[in-house]
C-alpha cells in the first residue's frame, strides 16, 4: 500500500509542481481509499492554505490526528459542500481543528454563527448559505 501511495505520489508531481498548489478540492469519499496518499500530497503541498470538501467527509478527518494536525497548521481558507457539521461537538472539535482559519464558505446552521465567531479568532470572513425549501439559497 505504501509503495502504491508513493508512487501515484511521483506520478502527480510529474504532472505538477505539488509545491506550488495552494488550493486543494477533495472530492467525495476520497479519504476511504486514499488517507495515506493524501498525507503524502500535504507533505508536498508547502503553500496550501485553502481547501474544499464535504463536510461530511471532513468530518471523517476529525479522528485521524496526523490530517487535523495538517489543517489546524496550514489551512486558512475553507469552503465546505454541504450541511453535516450539525450538532455542538462536532462545532467544537471543528474550531479546535481549524483555530488558524481566516476564510469559511458553507452552509451553516444559523445557530453556530456566534460560536464559531467567537471560537475561530483568526476568522476574518464568513460567507454562509441556508438552503430552504424547493433548493431556494439565502447568502450572508
Amino acid at each position: 500500500m505504501a509503495e502504491s501511495n508513493h508512487s501515484s505520489r511521483k506520478c502527480l508531481q510529474m504532472m505538477i509542481n505539488l509545491s506550488n498548489v495552494k488550493h486543494l478540492i477533495l472530492l467525495r469519499k476520497v479519504h476511504s481509499e486514499s488517507r495515506n496518499l493524501l498525507i503524502e500530497i500535504f507533505k508536498y503541498t508547502t503553500q496550501l492554505s485553502s481547501l474544499q470538501i464535504f463536510a461530511l467527509d471532513l468530518i471523517c478527518y476529525f479522528e485521524d490526528d496526523e490530517i487535523s494536525k495538517y489543517f489546524n497548521k496550514f489551512i486558512q481558507k475553507l469552503n465546505t459542500y454541504d450541511n453535516h457539521l450539525g450538532d455542538l461537538d462536532q462545532i467544537k472539535e471543528f474550531c479546535q481543528i481549524f483555530v488558524n482559519l481566516e476564510q469559511l464558505i458553507r452552509s451553516l446552521n444559523s445557530s453556530h454563527i456566534i460560536f464559531l465567531i467567537k471560537y475561530l479568532p483568526r476568522l476574518k470572513y464568513i460567507d454562509y448559505y441556508m438552503i430552504f425549501q424547493h433548493n431556494e439559497y439565502c447568502s450572508i
